[in-house]
C-alpha cells in the first residue's frame, strides 16, 4: 500500500510540473469551425481566379502579423506572395507573438486593390522600417480573406498536418 501511495504522489508532483506552454496549446479565436475540407493557400489563390467571392478554410503559416492590434496577419502562398487574412469586423484578435505558426482560417475570400496608404499603414503595423514603408509606391491586387474564425495549432501538432 506504501508503494501505491509513493507511486501517486511521484506521479501527482511530476504531472504539476509540466504545464503547458501557450505555444503547446491549439487555441481558437472567432467562430469555431470544420478543419477537414481545407485548402492550401496555393489553392485559394488558383480557386478564388473567376470567382467574386469565395467561402473557404485555408491552412498555412503565419507570415506577418499586426503588431499593433493583432486584428490582421498574412500568409503565404507557395509563391512567395502574401494573402491577407483580416478579422471581420474587428470582432476578435489573434497573438502578435504567432509568426511562422500553422494555423487554419474561416472565411470570405475575394481579389481586392489594396491602396498605396492601406499598405502603408499594414507595414507600419507589422513592424517595418520607415525607408521599408516609402518604398510602397503602387496598390497591390491580392487575395483577401474576412476571417470568421482562426484555429491557431499548437507547435507540436503543426508537422502533423
Amino acid at each position: 500500500m506504501k508503494q501505491i501511495l509513493r507511486f501517486s504522489l511521484i506521479l501527482f508532483f511530476a504531472s504539476c510540473s509540466q504545464r503547458p506552454t501557450e505555444s503547446s496549446v491549439s487555441q481558437r479565436y472567432g467562430d469555431k469551425f470544420d478543419t477537414l475540407n481545407s485548402m492550401t493557400v496555393s489553392e485559394l489563390t488558383s480557386n478564388l481566379m473567376g470567382k467574386s467571392k469565395m467561402d473557404c478554410t485555408i491552412r498555412g503559416r503565419t507570415n506577418e502579423v499586426c503588431q499593433s492590434e493583432g486584428c490582421w496577419l498574412t500568409l503565404k502562398n507557395s509563391d512567395g506572395e502574401a494573402i491577407l487574412v483580416r478579422m471581420k469586423n474587428h470582432s476578435f484578435k489573434v497573438p502578435k507573438d504567432i509568426k511562422e505558426r500553422f494555423i487554419y482560417v474561416k472565411g470570405s475570400a475575394v481579389f481586392e486593390t489594396t491602396s498605396v496608404e492601406l499598405l502603408r499603414d499594414y507595414a507600419s503595423d507589422g513592424g517595418k522600417s520607415a525607408s521599408e514603408i516609402q518604398m510602397i509606391k503602387e496598390p497591390k491586387i491580392q487575395p483577401v480573406i474576412e476571417a470568421e474564425g482562426v484555429f491557431l495549432v499548437a507547435e507540436n501538432e503543426s508537422e502533423k498536418k
